[in-house]
């Protein structure tokens, strides 16, 4: 299920299990199976990422079970998705970045995990930025509408139902009748020859999870080197 962990405690006993186990892992997280993200990922080169997903989440009362503290915030329950499907993309490439600078700014006094943004920059110069809007509760269930641009690619998902690519100077239009977000294949993982890297959820995970702290720390910027916080962690 997603997400593996909602804090440090819970992500150290996973990972260290999961690195001292000879079993093999699955996770939930279900974007990266979807076939949009299937269509674009042949075309990624080695340079640099430009992505940005804005998401329309539900609109949650005060107390609905999701604001409770030992449940995690609204970016463990609900950004996750978008943080694991942009270091899927990040980490699809052969050079992996090492550095990360993450910002965070919200614009909800009374909720700040609704209505919030996060930018992450990596020294590989990718940029992500992920908007999270909840002023209003969307009519058919959460929406999104992301863009992607890499060398040169230029991408845009309209909520998993359609997509459009330009390669150059070629154009592709795809439709998905009904929408597909990657659900059943990231369930059916054990059963195909495409399964995730692990390294993926690890570090998903962490970027998560210092998402979260910086959320409830009311920390605006933050900037760590992955390779060298995870072992931190784990060891």
């Amino acid at each position: 299920e997603k997400p593996v962990a909602i804090n440090m405690e819970q992500y150290r006993a996973l990972m260290q299990s999961v690195r001292n186990s000879d079993n093999i892992v699955y996770a939930g997280y279900n974007r990266p199976f979807s076939p949009a993200i299937e269509t674009i990922k042949p075309y990624i080169t080695d340079e640099s990422i430009t992505l940005n997903c804005f998401i329309l989440g539900h609109k949650l009362a005060s107390d609905h079970w999701y604001r409770d503290s030992s449940e995690g915030s609204r970016v463990v329950s609900n950004l996750g998705h978008w943080i694991d499907l942009s270091t899927h993309l990040v980490m699809s490439r052969e050079s992996l970045p090492t550095e990360f600078e993450i910002t965070l700014l919200s614009a909800n006094e009374r909720h700040k995990d609704d209505d919030f943004v996060v930018t992450i920059k990596t020294n590989l110069n990718d940029l992500i930025v992920l908007t999270f809007s909840t002023r209003c509760d969307p009519f058919e269930g959460v929406m999104e509408s992301i863009n992607f641009q890499n060398e040169k690619i230029i991408a845009r998902i309209e909520d998993f139902r359609k997509m459009t690519i330009w390669n150059d100077n070629e154009k592709i239009v795809k439709r998905f009748i009904p929408k597909d977000a990657g659900h059943e294949k990231s369930v059916i993982q054990p059963f195909l020859k495409q399964k995730r890297d692990w390294k993926e959820i690890e570090w998903s995970t962490f970027i998560m999870l210092k998402i979260e702290e910086m959320l409830q720390n009311d920390i605006k910027d933050m900037a760590f080197n992955i390779n060298k916080e995870i072992e931190k962690v784990i060891k």
